[in-house]
């Protein structure tokens, strides 16, 4: 299996078109990483949340031999990333959204 960088800067994004997404990562994932995870219908595309690698295979939910899954409600939610992510030149979180 061939692997490559990360996806955006220091972050992984799982991207799925499910209609009950769950974030799911893999045995040969690196889990000190973080994974973001946006569901997508045609044109449209919204980031339910984020977590740790290592935070998704604690909450210990199995769902196939070494793929480990948490649903859109156990994700943190995506004004919390670090500042530097959040608020960076690639990223713009809408300003109703921000902390005031």
């Amino acid at each position: 299996m061939l692997f490559r960088s990360t996806d955006a800067g220091a972050w992984e994004v799982r991207t799925t078109e499910r209609p009950s997404p769950k974030l799911r990562v893999r045995a040969g994932d690196d889990l000190s990483k973080n994974y973001i995870l946006a569901s997508y219908k045609k044109n449209q595309v919204l980031i339910q949340g984020w977590l740790p690698g290592k935070r998704v295979k604690e909450l210990g939910r199995e769902e196939f031999d070494g793929v480990w899954t948490a649903t859109v409600d156990e994700l943190y939610s995506i004004v919390d990333l670090p500042g530097e992510v959040a608020f960076g030149d690639e990223v713009q979180i809408w300003a109703s959204h921000r902390s005031v």
